[in-house]
């Protein structure tokens, strides 16, 4: 009988929890898909599903009772008979349609259901892990979390192996190298050797990933959630009423005393306040946010700005520089207004007399370095959205090239270290180039003289490059700077 009212107490706690959650605004925007692979879904007023490109024209007829977004070049789509199969970017069936359930590939493999069991499919159709579990998750980072005909959770690897046993009564997909796990006696964190990383001496839910580094969590002591790091620590106070997981370095909160909602930074400083509680997390640097009852739908920017008014019943989230809107039971393609920066190629020129140069790119928000491979001077690179600081430590940055998909919202943090003292700032036009540096020179009256006195980089021409390492020979340009 104790138990069974230990089992009640939790219940009710996280039915509390989970209906708070949803006072917040996490679910009621967020009705309409983000744009994949170019597409955005969307259904007609019968309730049928398609989908249309960023310039609002249809690209697949509405002909699908239901379908999922596209993932690694194919979706899930199912037809009027209660079929799913798969098919491409241009409409044509890839999978056949099968009396079965089918979710979105991942990582090259698609979770599909039939007679209550699950199994995966490859990208032919082909059965390649057996249907044979009560649930599966979609692989994440090499692993699927799947839960066996007794009901015990385990992971498995893409050939159907066993790496992390069944002996979890509750687990969670692996994100950012770790999974919450539930064993009799305790909730904790699991790397994927399933060794124990992270263990809590208090009573938690452990229903959220972690996201830039922390993870979001309800302690029933308290009552109220918080955030705790990779190590376990509390680097957030559980003292919210309710809040989202981290994106792009904010979050949004709630406390008891307030009918409106924060976004903090990690060090749980508050950066935004938004007067009512409908908000979604920022993607992009815009983040959805309702009206006082929560029927209409803008977006605010990192200030806090309306940026998009409230006059949306729903959106989704900006995502590769798009989103949609549903307004008068229609759909409104939105364009993101904000200065945008490119993901895709990164082209720059770089060298380094007497040896190779070292260029690296640091995700301000994850911490992660890529670091391109400079042939004959020239490197290309492609980034995922965000924010970076490019280092060139002992190298001269003669140029650097965006080109692309535009979709991020905040400029790119150029911290640019250069060996010789590179110019790192824009002398009048729209990005910082050769043709600033030749300006910067000009201001020391030393360029007519100057380009005729050597060729000062030994390669037998005296060329833009002996202009370059002139330069950094003043040691007066900006070493480090912003743009």
């Amino acid at each position: 009988m104790r138990n069974s009212k230990k089992i009640a107490s939790i219940c009710l706690a996280l039915a509390v929890m989970f209906s708070l959650i949803a006072g917040m605004g996490l679910v009621a925007s967020a009705t309409l898909w983000p744009i994949s692979e170019g597409l955005f879904v969307v259904s007609d007023d019968s309730g049928n599903y398609g989908f249309i490109d960023k310039t609002g024209a249809i690209a697949i007829p509405f002909v699908y009772r239901d379908v999922r977004p596209f993932s690694e070049g194919l979706a899930a789509v199912q037809n009027k008979g209660g079929q799913y199969g798969f098919i491409d970017n241009a409409g044509a069936v890839v999978i056949p349609f099968a009396d079965r359930y089918a979710d979105s590939f991942s990582e090259g493999l698609a979770s599909v259901k039939k007679d209550g069991q699950c199994g995966f499919i490859d990208k032919t159709g082909a059965v390649v892990i057996p249907l044979e579990y009560m649930y599966a998750y979609s692989f994440s980072e090499g692993l699927a979390c799947v839960r066996n005909n007794e009901g015990k959770y385990g992971f498995i690897d893409k050939t159907g192996a066993v790496a992390i046993p069944f002996e979890y009564f509750d687990a969670y997909s692996f994100r950012e190298g770790l999974a919450a796990v539930e064993t009799n006696d305790a909730r904790c964190y699991i790397d994927k050797t399933g060794t124990v990383v992270i263990s809590f001496d208090y009573p938690v839910i452990l229903r959220y990933f972690f996201s830039e580094g922390l993870a979001l969590m309800y302690n029933f002591d308290v009552e109220n959630v918080g955030y705790v790091d990779k190590t376990g620590a509390i680097a957030i106070p559980f003292v919210y009423r309710y809040a989202h997981s981290f994106s792009e370095g904010l979050a949004a909160v709630c406390n008891y005393d307030s009918a409106g909602v924060d976004f903090i930074d990690k060090t749980g400083a508050v950066v935004i306040s938004y007067e009512y509680g409908f908000v979604e997390s920022f993607s992009e640097g815009l983040a959805a946010v309702g009206n006082e009852d929560g029927e209409y739908w803008g977006f605010i920017d990192k200030t806090g700005t309306v940026v998009i008014p409230r006059i949306y019943d729903s959106l989704s989230p900006f995502k590769d520089g798009y989103a949609i809107g549903r307004i008068n039971g229609g759909y409104v393609v939105l364009e993101n207004p904000l200065p945008q920066v490119v993901s895709g190629s990164i082209v720059g020129t770089a060298f380094q007399k007497g040896g190779a140069p070292a260029i690296t790119f640091t995700n301000e928000a994850t911490a992660k370095s890529f670091t391109p491979t400079i042939t004959d001077k020239t490197y290309t690179i492609t980034l995922e959205p965000g924010t970076y600081t490019l280092s060139a430590t002992k190298a001269y940055h003669t140029s650097f090239t965006l080109t692309g998909i535009v979709v991020a919202a905040e400029p790119i943090s150029q911290k640019i270290e250069v060996y010789a003292g590179l110019l790192t700032q824009d002398t009048g036009g729209t990005k910082v180039d050769i043709d600033c540096l030749i300006l910067l020179l000009g201001k020391y009256k030393k360029a007519a003289s100057a380009l005729d006195q050597a060729d000062i980089n030994g390669d037998g021409i005296i060329d833009i490059d002996d202009l370059i390492l002139l330069l950094g020979s003043y040691k007066k340009a900006n070493r480090v700077a912003a743009w």
